[in-house]
Formats: structure tokens, sequence, C-alpha cells
């Protein structure tokens, strides 16, 4: 069975300010481009063999630093772009709170049934995820994707065939780029 590495993104100015990423491109700061390099360190004795990567620019510089450090490959695909947030992207996620306060909550509590304001479901993120990931998983090795959130924490309850659950998404900070491994089982 495969073993898959959930890498967030380095951090972002927007990380440190606690805005919401979304899907726009914003590149790594210079603390976030130094966490990739302690990561990359960590990861070396995984013996990964690629790195995959959504579209935008915090996952593919983290991604790239990631290959070049560890010496393995490094693939974009389109599917794993991060949870269209809408019009939550670029504001403080207390901001979001004090505007679409009973939105916001349920969004937390049912990310399936809640879309932001002219952004995408998380079942929606869900299936490019399953499209995104149906051959690198038949493959059965070793791999890492590399993800700002939300997409990190549905690619995580996904690979464990467990709930999407947001409920501390925006209570952590940026400050560190958090991995986890988690060892495939069949379906």
């Amino acid at each position: 069975m495969p073993t898959v590495v959930i890498v967030r993104s380095g951090e972002t100015d927007y990380d440190s300010e606690h805005r919401v990423q979304g899907v726009l491109d914003l590149p790594l700061t210079a603390h976030g481009v130094s966490q990739v390099r302690e990561l990359a360190a960590k990861l070396t004795p995984m013996c990964l063999e690629v790195v995959y990567c959504g579209p935008s620019e915090q996952a593919r510089q983290t991604a790239r630093i990631l290959a070049e450090e560890l010496g393995c490959e490094l693939r974009v695909l389109a599917e794993l772009a991060n949870l269209n947030q809408g019009l939550w992207q670029g504001l403080r996620v207390e901001e979001i709170r004090r505007k679409y306060p009973r939105l916001f909550k349920q969004w937390r509590d049912r990310p399936d049934v809640v879309c932001p304001p002219s952004g995408e479901t998380s079942d929606e993120a869900v299936a490019r995820i399953h499209r995104a990931l149906a051959r690198p998983l038949r493959r059965k090795h070793r791999f890492a994707i590399v993800a700002s959130e939300p997409l990190a924490t549905i690619l995580v309850c996904e690979l464990q065939h467990r709930p999407v659950d947001f409920s501390r998404l925006y209570s952590e900070n940026g400050s560190a780029v958090p991995f986890q491994v988690i060892e495939c089982t069949g379906d």
C-alpha cells in the first residue's frame, strides 16, 4: 500500500496575517522557505519518489524546494488546487466570523453542505481529489502531496476515510509547515 505524506504549504504573508488564501497565488515568505528546507531534512529518510502539488504559487514553491532537496520528481496536478473560498479569500478569519457569522459556523460544522459565497463546497473539492489521486494511489509508492489549507485537511480526512472536519482549522496559525504521514489501506 502507498505511503502518502501530506505537507502544508510554507508560510505566506496571508498565513501570518490570518487571512483566507483559497486559490489566490501568494509567494512564500523568507520564513516559509526556511520552514520548507527544515522539513525536507526531516523527510529525507522517507525516500519519497515524487512530490505532487496543485497549481498555486505557494504549493508549487513548497513542492519545488522539497523535490530539489529530496532529489525526487515534481508533478503539478490542476485537480489539487486549493478549495475556492470565493468572497472569503483575502479576508481575515475574524472578518469572516463577523460578516458571515451564521454561514461561517455552518461551514465549520458541516462543510459538505455549505459553500462560501462564490466559492466551492468541500464535496466539489473531494471529487477533484479523487480524480487527482486515482493513479498515484494505484502505483503503491511513497509520495508527498503539498497543499494549502483547507485542502490539506480535506486530503487527510479523505485518505483516512473519515468526515471532513474544519472545526480547528482556523484556530491554528501558519507558523509551521506541519506534515502528516498516512499509510493508505484498500477501500
